[in-house]
């Protein structure tokens, strides 16, 4: 290709124009031909000759075997350093594994440390709840027991009272009958005393059966009120020997799901373990073979 190139420019761009060389008439030269010799060779060159020629490839062998040799130590130390760097980076990201895993289970245990701690708080809580509300249900029926029984009470006191109006107004009324018929008795005596004693009879008859009503009545309301008391009281028995069942019951639960968590964990650093002696071991046989193939 000639150096002489003209370039046209253009709007558009530039546009180069290239002149090749015309080619060439002369044909390439040939290789010349070693001359040989024409004498011929005596054995004692040809021995000399074969000799240099083996010296010179047991040099070439013995620099291409000192090369092998260099470049063999060069691939094990290069792979001795590589297995001690891969070694050691195992040894460290398992080492780091296990103090992650450490702090985990430490993170761990006293996460459910903390969760069995506020839930025996929220048991206690619960516990206590149940035994205030019980203690209140039990405040609220024992005020409703005193209520009825004041009120019984009350009304017994209004009974006696109207019972005690009503015997003064018949004591009233029998004076009245006795002074009026002061006059009558001389002349019907007998007939007036016995229906006198017929009255004031049948007056304490209806007295003592009024009073009679009243005490069975007055009995009745303190044997009910004995059996709500006895009700109440077996109320909260039975309330707190729930609340325990209950509590109890979540406790067992508790615990149950920590040990299986603990195993669980227990587990995985065991399985860990293993796999940090395993590598050890490997390590180990690997250095071993290194130093037999040395």
């Amino acid at each position: 290709m000639s150096d002489d190139m003209a370039i046209s420019t253009k709007p558009s761009g530039a546009a180069f124009e290239v002149i090749l060389a015309p080619p060439h008439s002369d044909p390439p030269g040939k290789l010349q031909e070693r001359p040989h010799s024409s004498t011929p060779l005596s054995a004692e060159q040809l021995e000399s000759r074969l000799q240099a020629a083996e010296e010179r490839r047991k040099m070439i062998e013995a620099q291409k075997k000192d090369q092998v040799q260099k470049k063999l130590k060069q691939a094990q130390s290069k792979k001795a350093e590589h297995d001690e760097q891969f070694v050691q980076e195992a040894e460290n990201k398992l080492q780091k594994k296990l103090e992650t895993n450490k702090e985990n289970k430490e993170a761990q245990e006293k996460a459910l440390q903390e969760r069995l701690h506020e839930r025996e708080q929220r048991v206690l809580q619960v516990r206590k709840l149940g035994e205030d509300k019980a203690r209140d249900v039990c405040e609220t029926k024992r005020e409703l027991i005193d209520r009825k029984h004041g009120a019984a009470q009350e009304l017994k006191r209004l009974q006696d009272e109207q019972l005690m109006e009503k015997l003064r107004e018949h004591e009233r009324r029998v004076n009245d009958v006795r002074q009026t018929s002061e006059t009558y008795v001389q002349e019907n005596a007998k007939r007036v005393e016995e229906r006198f004693g017929q009255k004031m009879g049948e007056a304490h008859r209806n007295r003592s059966v009024q009073l009679q009503a009243i005490q069975s009545k007055r009995r009745n309301h303190e044997l009910h009120v004995d059996e709500v008391r006895q009700t109440c009281e077996q109320y909260l028995q039975e309330v707190g020997k729930v609340t325990e069942e209950k509590l109890a019951k979540k406790m067992k639960i508790a615990s149950q799901n920590r040990d299986i968590h603990l195993s669980a964990v227990q587990k995985k650093l065991k399985d860990r373990e293993r796999h940090a002696e395993e590598v050890r071991r490997q390590k180990e046989q690997r250095q071993q073979e290194e130093q037999q193939g040395n």
